[in-house]
């Protein structure tokens, strides 16, 4: 009955854009809520990501030099840490930081900043929806406290 549906409705053209029938499940699976796994205005490590970017673009010293002072001798392999550095997939050299950003207590307070900002994500109440997954059995700490309550009633009775 669905297929038909779907049938029908794509070949008028008003609900579908393409002509050829999509499957029942696929219908079905649009319907489907997806849990929630992010908060929509929380970045992992934005403001300790802009400092870093912003001494980066400022910087005087070139690749080789920045290579030469974070212990690397092969360029290729820098720019491939380095980009796991800025996305914050590997521990940054204590060189690199030091011929980026003279001052790190000021780095230290962007951490803090990024800090603060995720325990307010945490803060933040979260509403858990249904999955595909999640069975629609009642609780059984409900089940059993009602069962108790029965059993007292005919008990008192």
């Amino acid at each position: 009955m669905l297929e038909r549906r779907d049938q029908m409705s794509t070949s008028n053209g008003n609900m579908g854009n393409s002509t050829e029938p999509r499957p029942a499940s696929e219908l079905l699976s649009s319907f489907i809520p997806q849990p929630v796994t992010e908060t929509p205005d929380y970045v992992y490590g934005r403001y300790t990501r802009a400092y870093l970017q912003e001494h980066k673009s400022v910087c005087a010293l070139s690749i080789v030099d920045l290579a030469d002072r974070s212990g690397y001798k092969k360029l290729e392999k820098f720019r491939a840490h380095e980009a796991e550095w800025l996305s914050f997939n590997r521990p940054m050299p204590r060189g690199y930081l030091e011929a980026l950003v003279t001052d790190l207590d000021a780095l230290k307070e962007e951490v803090e900043k990024d800090r603060a900002a995720f325990q307010e994500a945490l803060s933040r109440p979260f509403i858990r929806r249904i999955t595909s997954n999640d069975s629609c059995q009642p609780c059984t700490a409900t089940t059993n406290s009602n069962r108790a309550q029965r059993r007292r009633r005919r008990s008192k009775s």
